[in-house]
């Protein structure tokens, strides 16, 4: 074997090592995606909060990071959270503004959704705009992280609370959330 031919051979060893590894990459990568998504069984009598007479949320706006969306009513299927690719998503069986206990918004964590909440500190301004008109001014309690299993982050809580929720992490695998108050309080 000559000289000049072996280090065209290592060149196309490595391309088709390079190759393989790549090929084998992208299965595991969805897989560790899935492995990702929250599934959970909510007991739905357990969490459904208040019957009081409110409207679902229809926009969320926080002006300190740009953001104003367009809210829908999404629920969680077959164990799996419905997520919107356009709009935030205001969980079925959680509260609406006005009524007490806790308010679940939900997005991608993408720049034209959830992504820049977390930038969002304490006492920074959440405002929520009602299908009837009326808003609803939140103060930013805390922001912390959490494991994708934490389901007591859709538990009903003792006084209205607003939680903001979005993935984070290597491949999906955490949780950030904002946890926000009335502003009258």
């Amino acid at each position: 074997m000559s000289d000049e031919l072996l280090p065209k051979i290592k060149k196309t060893n490595f391309f088709f090592l390079a190759f393989g590894i790549i090929l084998l990459s992208v299965p595991i990568y969805f897989r560790i995606r899935e492995f990702g998504k929250l599934y959970v069984s909510p007991d739905r009598e357990a969490i459904k909060q208040t019957e009081a007479i409110t409207y679902n949320p229809y926009i969320i706006e926080i002006e300190k990071i740009g953001l104003k969306l367009e809210v829908i009513e999404s629920g969680i299927v077959g164990g799996v959270w419905e997520v919107s690719d356009r709009y935030a998503n205001h969980l079925d069986i959680s509260a609406n503004p006005g009524g007490g206990g806790n308010i679940l918004l939900y997005a991608h964590n993408r720049d034209n959704l959830f992504g820049p909440i977390k930038f969002l500190k304490k006492d920074d301004l959440i405002k929520i705009l009602d299908a009837s008109g009326k808003e609803h001014a939140y103060r930013v309690e805390s922001a912390f992280e959490t494991d994708p299993s934490d389901v007591k982050i859709a538990s009903n809580t003792e006084s209205e609370t607003l939680t903001l929720y979005t993935c984070s992490g290597l491949f999906d695998r955490k949780r950030f959330v904002i946890r926000a108050v009335p502003e009258s309080m």
